[in-house]
């Protein structure tokens, strides 16, 4: 039976087209111009579904609706308006009046009919709630201070775990197959759970043992070096320790010792160490006994090898497994290129190898190999399918930051800065539809990677999906490993795009008008919440003189040694910056500058330690002066307060040279 529809609008065209769409879908549609036209046809017709204009040329559409519940049958109802705009009316809508929807105008007719059949699905069956839309059980919400609390808490029960794993070992020893079992189950969940934790040392070996133990291969199984690679790991602390100033290290493989010696030399101007090797085996070799970061494998290495076999042989060590990988060849034909990929290359350079696009490739293997994990934000009203969503994505390495209320999502946006937006497409008063064409009309957000989410997947969802400027759609129930595929190209292409245009390439840090959008964020967020935000000025010290004594490219190492150290002395929610020059900037969240000056004092006796090293081998140091202005002491914006931290940036200067100037600094 045909599902009735009434529209209530006085703009006739308008509300033609969208029966058109309507009756096309297999809907019985009504017109109404007027209020007490359309009591009239409420009287004489069954309606499912009432969709009303906000301003009527008899009365508002918010007290046609109030006289809709006073009706015996409760009608799904959706509000349309071009004027409605405060959310104390869209309150009243939704939690008083029961308004399934709250839409703005102009809206096109197929995503009107999508939220319409979403209101009509969900009274199909009343008072009985879907599932969750996950392939997996849906856990309870995990916000952001569970997430902390889960890592300690597991950390803490790691000895444990690896206790009772050593002890179903030794008991699969001698012969109980049970043991063996569990021993290979439990080793399976700490593979996947420790790794995710942060624990990769007891990832690699529970991998090991897993792998030994499977079912499927029922080969002998050497005992005595399971029980000796479950002594070599452990646990990583609960919080993470501070990290190293040791820049990022490198094996490139290549049988050529004046290639890579270039490629040394070129590297060790953005403080990225080279390791060399000249075959298969040195390879190997070097990374039984270093840290490796990246590879860069020639394809041909010598007669004897190449470098795909080389790739695969290295991911097949333990704790390797994800090893970012490059390929060099002076042959850049598509045979080669399409086995590079399948070796699992993620860059692949052509000799005569252009040094700047040779730093560039390492700078994005090493950025692959140390990046933190994205964030994303989901909004969606079902509570339950949220959760699901999250526990799914903490478990593939990605933040997920939850938000049922629609109303939040600029303010969330602005205070977690996600990567990339996974939306509802039908929710009540704000549709995933409207806060994708926010996000594409709002600059400094429009580049945000959106993917919209709904149970449809119809060629006019679609199409309606992407004219909202969505960059993908996804169908509910989601499939894990389709949902995986299509977030880690979308969030691989806009992080590869966002480092081009935002960074500097010596320092690896954001450029001055990367800086400025996200500091603004961060003010409003101290505006609103009343807290502190401080702005740090820094300048090397004898800039000139570095360069004019030591060299240009030990000028370029110093730059590069600092960024390198703002990127580690500072908490994640920190904003860096190269401000231009040899000046760089810093923005600590919640932090007076009376408060900051010490965190910055301690950075400059962290560059005071580091040797640089001079173009023809000499060591020297330097040191850096800086001045310290916060809000709201100092200023209401960017410019104000950079003014103020700049004249005590020269009060630094005066004084001698290499200190922190704050408000309280004599």
């Amino acid at each position: 039976m045909s599902q009735t529809i009434l529209l209530l609008d006085d703009d006739l065209k308008l509300t033609e087209g969208y029966a058109l769409i309507l009756r096309q879908r297999g809907f019985t549609v009504h017109l109404a111009g007027r209020a007490r036209e359309a009591t009239r046809i409420l009287d004489r017709e069954p309606v499912d579904l009432v969709v009303v204009d906000g301003l009527l040329p008899d009365g508002s559409g918010i007290d046609f609706v109030g006289t809709l519940r006073a009706r015996p049958k409760a009608l799904e109802v959706i509000f349309l308006s071009a004027f409605f705009r405060d959310l104390q009316s869209h309150r009243r809508l939704v939690d008083e009046l029961h308004v399934s929807a709250v839409l703005r105008k102009p809206l096109p007719a197929q995503e009107l009919a999508i939220h319409v059949e979403a209101c009509l699905e969900r009274t199909a069956a009343p008072g009985i709630r879907p599932p969750p839309a996950l392939v997996e059980p849906s856990p309870p919400p995990v916000g952001e201070a569970a997430f902390a609390a889960l890592r300690v808490s597991y950390a803490a029960s790691l000895p444990a775990q690896l206790e009772i794993l050593k002890g179903l070992l030794q008991e699969a020893r001698a012969g109980g197959a049970p043991a063996r079992e569990r021993a290979h189950l439990l080793a399976h969940r700490l593979h996947g759970t420790a790794g995710s934790y942060g624990h990769q040392e007891v990832s690699s070996a529970a991998r090991q043992i897993e792998q030994a133990l499977d079912p499927a291969t029922r080969g002998a199984v050497d005992w005595d070096a399971l029980l000796a690679v479950l002594a070599q790991p452990r646990p990583a602390p609960a919080q993470a320790a501070s990290p190293s100033l040791d820049g990022p290290q490198i094996l490139v493989v290549d049988d050529d010792p004046d290639f890579l010696r270039l490629l040394e030399q070129s590297a060790r101007t953005k403080l990225i160490r080279v390791i060399p090797a000249a075959s298969p085996a040195e390879a190997m070799a070097v990374v039984a006994r270093e840290r490796i970061d990246a590879a860069l494998l020639d394809v041909s290495i010598c007669s004897e090898a190449d470098g795909y076999q080389l790739a695969m042989d290295l991911r097949q060590r333990p704790g390797l497994e994800a090893l970012p990988l490059g390929f060099i060849s002076a042959n850049g034909g598509l045979p080669n290129r399409v086995e590079a990929i399948h070796a699992g290359g993620s860059i692949f350079l052509s000799k005569p190898l252009d040094l700047d696009l040779f730093t560039s490739a390492v700078q994005q293997l090493v950025a692959t190999a140390r990046q933190v994990r994205p964030r994303a934000l989901i909004v969606d009203d079902d509570p339950d399918f949220l959760a699901g969503l999250q526990m799914l994505l903490l478990d593939e390495q990605i933040e997920p930051y939850g938000l049922t209320d629609p109303w939040r999502f600029l303010e969330e946006v602005e205070r977690r800065r996600p990567d990339i937006v996974l939306l509802d497409a039908v929710m009540p008063g704000v549709s995933g539809f409207e806060l994708c064409r926010i996000v594409r009309s709002t600059p400094g957000l429009q580049e945000l990677p959106v993917l919209l989410m709904t149970a449809k997947t119809d060629a006019n969802y679609r199409t309606a999906a992407f004219e909202a400027g969505a960059d993908d759609h996804l169908a509910k129930p989601i499939i894990r490993g389709e949902l995986m595929a299509r977030l880690r190209g979308r969030l691989a292409r806009a992080r590869m795009a966002r480092e081009r245009a935002d960074t500097d390439f010596l320092s690896n840090l954001p450029l001055r008008r990367s800086f400025a959008e996200t500091f603004a964020a961060r003010l409003a967020v101290a505006k609103r919440t009343q807290q502190p935000l401080s702005v740090t000025l820094i300048d090397l010290d004898h800039f000139k003189r570095v360069n004019d004594t030591y060299g240009h490219l030990a000028g370029d190492r110093v730059l590069a040694g600092l960024g390198l150290l703002l990127q580690f002395s500072f908490r994640e929610e920190d904003v860096r910056g190269r401000w231009g020059g040899e000046e760089f900037v810093v923005a600590l969240t919640g932090s007076t500058a009376a408060q900051s000056e010490p965190v910055i004092a301690r950075a400059l006796e962290d560059l005071r330690a580091l040797t640089f090293e001079a173009d023809d081998g000499k060591p020297f140091q330097v040191s850096f002066s800086a001045g310290v202005a916060s809000y709201p002491a100092d200023g209401n914006d960017l410019q104000q307060l950079i003014a103020v931290a700049d004249q005590r940036l020269y009060t630094a200067k005066r004084a001698g040279r290499s200190r922190v100037v704050g408000p309280g600094t004599r």
